[in-house]
């Protein structure tokens, strides 16, 4: 015993001798529904659910650790799944196999050979943004983490179709969770704020170059490249430009800005602006598959969130659409496509007391232009209306639960029967140390 305990505090001395700050955190997380009543426009289809425990209704575990100093870091983050699969598979071997890019684990490293100059490399499960989102609120009461119930979509174009999808992060295609590599190029005092250039570059696993376009012998690049523009005024303003070429043919770009400090850092604002693509006409062979050819898309991002006191409400807005007719594809819902989307959500908090906060949320999400029948076209209306509570025991620990009410196409433009109504009472126990 004496031994083990040497040699763990040999290695304890030799980490902080190379590194000056260890950080440690973890969190558990799962959800549920109490019940779930879902009920169909074909009647046929009607189910009910008990107490179903680890479904869909929760967010990511975690098991976070970071060593840093002056000059370089390393961070490991964790992130197995309680989720229960339906196959009924073993839960414990899911719990420690379940990883991946983009799934289960993020790492990274960074290193700093001067002040002005920063590189890093890794993997991130959920990209990294730089545009405000105004996801607070949502974070604190464990919603955000339970997926559908709040802030679904992040700033960019919100179909997948386009390569402009959640743009803002850089560091992955299409928040595709994929190994990236940029560097950090800042420059202070550059008129009255901070000018950083970020060029990246992530490994798409598949040619850069179409087959179409290269010879039997040509060089081929399996890297998408791009870069990020971001100048800041301390306390004034934040812009931030994104520009990425996923293939030869296919370029996405956004501008996001955020004026800081408004009513002593009570509001925040975030507008933002998002362009893609894409070139190939339908006999290229694409290099990055499954985005739409010869097409172009654009969306418009808004966030805002106000505090007064023991109030909070935030708001997010995202209008997306297209070149082309039937291009935009609807990520949530209805799961439509049409030619335009509108999605707007609506969430606020207020503080009872250092125990109890009461929690709303309501979405809209619409998708414009469905073929609704031979001769027609058709809109769906998406509406989604979760009021909640969270409990808090103590510091990161906590209980969230509330009344989930879904309702898909209540536009009722379509002729397939295809609305749906689900009631379902979820909860979320949190505890993060």
């Amino acid at each position: 015993m004496k031994k083990i305990i040497s040699v763990a505090a040999v290695a304890a001395v030799a980490v902080s001798a190379t590194f000056a700050d260890v950080k440690t955190s973890a969190q558990v997380r799962m959800g549920g529904n109490v019940v779930k009543n879902t009920r169909y426009d074909d009647s046929d289809k009607n189910r009910t659910k008990v107490l179903d425990l680890g479904s869909d209704d929760f967010g990511a575990d975690s098991l976070k650790f970071t060593l840093s100093n002056d000059y370089a870091g390393i961070t490991l983050n964790w992130g197995p799944s309680l989720q229960t699969k339906e196959s009924g598979a073993n839960q414990s071997t899911i719990f420690f196999l379940d990883t991946g890019n983009g799934k289960g684990i993020e790492i990274n490293a960074w290193l700093k050979p001067t002040d002005w100059l920063k590189f890093q490399v890794g993997a991130h499960k959920d990209g990294i943004f730089t545009a405000e989102q105004v996801k607070k609120d949502t974070d604190d009461t464990s919603w955000s983490g339970a997926g559908k119930y709040a802030f679904l979509h992040k700033p960019g174009v919100i179909t997948q179709a386009s390569t402009g999808y959640f743009l803002d992060s850089l560091v992955d295609v299409g928040n595709g969770g994929q190994a990236y590599l940029y560097a950090d190029f800042s420059f202070a005092d550059v008129g009255p704020g901070t000018l950083t250039f970020r060029p990246t570059f992530v490994s798409t696993g598949v040619d850069f170059l179409q087959e179409k376009d290269k010879e039997s012998n040509a060089a081929v690049m399996k890297t998408a490249p791009g870069i990020l523009a971001m100048y800041q005024i301390a306390d004034v303003v934040k812009v931030n430009v994104d520009f990425q070429m996923p293939t030869t043919k296919d370029i996405a770009f956004g501008i996001y800005g955020s004026p800081l400090g408004l009513l002593d850092g009570n509001l925040q604002l975030m507008a933002g602006f998002t362009f893609s693509t894409n070139t190939s006409d339908a006999t290229d062979d694409l290099g990055y598959k499954g985005i739409t050819r010869d097409t172009s898309y654009f969306a418009g991002d808004l966030r805002v969130r106000y505090v007064a006191g023991n109030f909070h409400i935030a708001n997010a807005f995202n209008f997306t659409g297209a070149s082309e007719d039937k291009a935009v594809v609807q990520k949530n819902g209805s799961k439509k496509t049409g030619n335009s989307e509108i999605w707007d959500a609506v969430f606020l908090t207020y503080k009872l007391n250092d125990k109890w906060t009461i929690t709303g949320n309501v979405q809209l999400d619409a998708i414009l232009g469905v073929q609704g029948s031979p001769d027609n076209d058709a809109s769906v209306l998406d509406l989604y209306v979760t009021p909640g509570i969270m409990y808090t025991v103590g510091k990161g620990a906590t209980i969230t639960a509330g009344l989930h009410l879904n309702f898909l196409d209540i536009a009722d433009g379509m002729d397939d029967k295809s609305g749906s109504t689900i009631i379902s009472v979820p909860f979320v126990f949190r505890v993060k140390m």
